[in-house]
């Protein structure tokens, strides 16, 4: 499968048209503007799989749940947000919509509370409120964290934790 991404156009004071191809399989190439392809499901038959589902509206891929089980989260907002993608980074598939009792993992997003946000992560009948992302992927089975640096000359490489 491939994507190729090409502009069409005789010169810079014409209008200039995107257009893509996609290959979605089987020898065939779809070509259009990116959004057609969407339309048409070319990108998400291209490329979608057993661990990676495409979705159209955000425009994005997902990499789905890597066997760890199910979770689901409760609030809104950001922290919310950043907590289910903190848990598919972890490989849990995430539960949506009203609680669900078969999940192995269920992470409260507490606002209001001094140094909000906080998640409270309930696993295996134990109950743990953490000040961080990092501490709710720890918890729950990756704990990978990415060092982020002002300045990119900064070795991070020896971060203690």
């Amino acid at each position: 499968m491939s994507v190729s991404h090409r502009r069409s156009g005789a010169s810079a004071t014409k209008r200039r048209r995107t257009r893509s191809s996609c290959a979605p399989g089987a020898g065939r190439v779809t070509e259009g503007a990116p959004e057609d392809l969407i339309l048409q499901g070319a990108i998400g038959d291209a490329f979608s799989g057993p661990q990676v589902r495409f979705d159209a509206a955000a425009r994005v891929f997902h990499i789905s749940g890597a066997g760890r089980g199910r979770a689901a989260v409760e609030g809104a907002g950001l922290p919310a947000v950043l907590a289910r993608a903190a848990l598919t980074r972890c490989g849990y598939d995430i539960v949506e919509g009203a609680p669900d009792p078969a999940v192995d993992v269920r992470v409260r997003v507490c606002t209001g509370l001094p140094g909000s946000p906080r998640w409270e992560v309930v696993r295996g009948g134990r109950t743990e409120t953490l000040a961080s992302l990092e501490a709710v992927a720890a918890a729950v089975g990756d704990g990978v964290a990415v060092a982020l640096a002002a300045d990119p000359s900064r070795d991070l490489s020896s971060r203690q934790e």
